[in-house]
């Protein structure tokens, strides 16, 4: 029977996600997903297998890592259709370059890159009602950021809730009656 060959992992954050909910009335981590590419063989062909790695929250903590190969592309970028064995076999090959690459030094810096992402994008979100909700996730995450990123983040939200300050007077700075 033919073997599948990994033999690098590609780009392990092309796209990296963290999701923030509300779960027993505090914000914190729903799901984190991320989608690497490891350069593969199979039957003789070169290929870059399209893995998804992911994990939840549920009433413990967060799940173990989920990872496994969701598709495959040639060298040309054109998708592959993989069969049940092919794609068997190239999890085989592929999930323990993921796996390793999660207990790597690497994922942790990843890790709070994506939490930047995240966080900022809950900035953008503020709005005059929901900036609580920025301000919190700041806070609460403060220790998956780096100090810059931290410093950023808190610096961005009291502009934006700044901006908002502004806008809601009138040109003679009198608050607008809502």
């Amino acid at each position: 029977m033919a073997n599948a060959t990994a033999t690098e992992l590609v780009n392990p954050t092309r796209s990296h996600w963290i999701a923030l909910d509300w779960n027993a009335g505090e914000l914190d981590i729903s799901k984190e997903e991320l989608w690497p590419n490891v350069r593969a063989t199979w039957r003789g062909q070169e290929l870059t297998a399209e893995l998804e790695a992911s994990r939840y929250r549920h009433s413990e903590g967060m799940s173990e890592w989920r990872v496994f190969v969701r598709g495959a592309r040639n060298p040309e970028g054109y998708g592959l259709e993989l069969s049940d064995v092919a794609r068997s076999k190239l999890n085989d090959a592929c999930v323990p370059l993921v796996r390793e690459w999660l207990e790597s030094d690497e994922y942790p810096a990843a890790r709070a890159r994506t939490f930047a992402h995240t966080l900022a994008r809950e900035v953008r979100d503020a709005g005059t009602r929901e900036d609580y909700r920025a301000a919190l996730a700041i806070e609460k995450f403060a220790g998956e950021l780096v100090p810059e990123d931290h410093e950023n983040l808190t610096r961005a939200l009291e502009l934006r809730l700044e901006s908002y300050r502004i806008l809601d007077r009138t040109p003679a700075g009198v608050p607008q009656e809502v």
